[in-house]
């Protein structure tokens, strides 16, 4: 009984360590908070490298509902929302694993991972 205890407590902590460090990453690593003249207003647009290097997808947030990761859909390293809506770009096609929140006027210089689906948030 005090083995499994010990176990149990253990594996507990172990898991409360885990979860501030993934919500910390997600949160916070990479924001830029500044302005990006090369996304035009009403577009959430998505880079392929990080720091907004490269030449940008423009994605209209309003014609895209809860999924939008079409086969042939480029990876985002870094986003920027332009728009009045705010959006969720997903690790994966299907909008699934890791989702980062982009709000409006907001965008991530370095997202955590590459990035292959927008929904709305």
């Amino acid at each position: 009984m005090k083995i499994t205890r010990r176990i149990v407590i253990g594996m507990a902590a172990s898991a409360a360590l885990l979860v501030p460090a993934v919500d910390a990453r997600a949160e916070g690593a990479g924001e830029d908070p500044r302005d990006d003249p090369s996304c035009p207003t009403s577009a959430v647009c998505g880079w392929p490298e990080p720091d907004f290097v490269g030449r940008p997808y423009l994605i209209n947030p309003a014609a895209i509902g809860n999924c939008w990761a079409p086969n042939a859909y480029p990876t985002f390293r870094s986003v920027w929302n332009a728009s009045t809506i705010a959006v969720v770009v997903w690790q994966n096609q299907g909008c699934t694993g890791l989702a980062v929140p982009v709000p409006t006027g907001r965008g991530w210089a370095k997202l955590p991972v590459p990035m292959h689906g927008v929904g709305r948030a």
